[in-house]
Formats: C-alpha cells, structure tokens, sequence
C-alpha cells in the first residue's frame, strides 16, 4: 500500500512526500523483497526534488547498488546514480564510478545509457580521445542507428565533438546536423 501511495503522491509532484514514505517502509522492513523497488524509487524522488536533496539520492542509488547488486533495479540505480554526478559536475568521480559497474550492467538495457553518461562525463573533462574510446566500446555491441530519442541525440553530439576535436570538419558537421535536425519539437 505504501508503494502505491508514494507512486500516487509522486505523479502528483509531492516528490520528497513520497520519497519520506518509501524511507519508513525501507526502516520497517530492510529485508524484504520490495526493498531494491523501493530504494530505487527514493532515490529517483530525491533527485527529481531537486539540487537540495540529490544527496539523499545518490546515497539511496549507492544502497542500491551495493545492497543488492545483481537486481534489475541496480542497474537504473547505476545509471541514476551517474546522473546525479553529471547534475553535481562531478565529472571525474563519474567516470570512474561508471567504469566500475560496466560488468556488472553488461548485456542489461541499461548498458547504453551508462556508456552515454561516461562519454557525457568525458566530454566535459575535455578528453575527445576517452570519449571516443567509450563510444567506440558502445559501438562494438549496439548499432547507433537503432538507438531511439534521447540515446541517438546524446550519441549525435558526442560523435559530433569527437570528430570536431579530430579536425575532422565534414564528418563533424555532418553528426552536428543530424543532432540539431533530431531535436524535440517544443510542444513535446
């Protein structure tokens, strides 16, 4: 009941209500099997709450992850979690958080969006030559072209600054265009 009323409340945007309600039932019942839904759960509320408490979110997300790491849930953690460390510009910590988890989220969905982050968090390193080592990892076990939304613009631009940062101008406008012709109507 508990699980729902948070979902409830969190639709409504009453993110840190929910995210206190998902606190005392994890307080209640730290062993039960809703657990890493509901670790998960609090540490997206936390981070959709805002700057003020993505703290209780990243330590939410490292629960998870550390808790219970072979659960589904652990890998959209990993992938909030560095989320949150791009929000924070904490881009070095980043990397190497997201290095560390790249076996444990090998062949899950979410193997994409920690690879995009990483990159993401290189790109504001300034380090074009890691970035297109990750992209390049991405590559070798996901066509680009399949990628959908928000993966395919985020691998346009990455692309797009590699190829810029390798004076590669042609190949640079031409990932660049595709990033700015793909971008979200603004009723979306």
């Amino acid at each position: 009941v508990r699980m729902q009323l948070s979902e409830l409340l969190r639709s409504q945007g009453a993110l840190v209500v929910a995210a206190s309600i998902l606190e005392k039932l994890y307080e209640l019942a730290p062993e039960h099997d809703y657990v890493p839904a509901a670790l998960l759960r609090m540490a997206q509320c936390w981070f959709e709450a805002g700057p003020e408490t993505w703290p209780d979110a990243e330590r939410r997300a490292r629960d998870l992850t550390r808790l219970h790491p072979a659960r589904p849930e652990a890998a959209q953690a990993t992938v909030l979690l560095g989320r949150i460390l791009i929000a924070e510009a904490r881009w070095s910590e980043c990397v190497a958080t997201l290095e560390r988890h790249t076996l444990s989220l090998a062949g899950t969905p979410e193997i994409v969006d920690l690879y995009l982050l990483m990159a993401a968090a290189q790109f504001r390193l300034g380090d074009p030559d890691a970035v297109n080592r990750t992209l390049s990892t991405l590559e070798d076990g996901h066509q680009p072209e399949q990628l959908g939304g928000a993966q395919r613009r985020d691998w346009l631009f990455l692309r797009g600054y590699v190829a810029a940062e390798h004076a590669e101008g042609k190949r640079a406008s031409r990932f660049l265009e595709q990033y700015v012709a793909s971008a979200p109507e603004k009723d979306e």
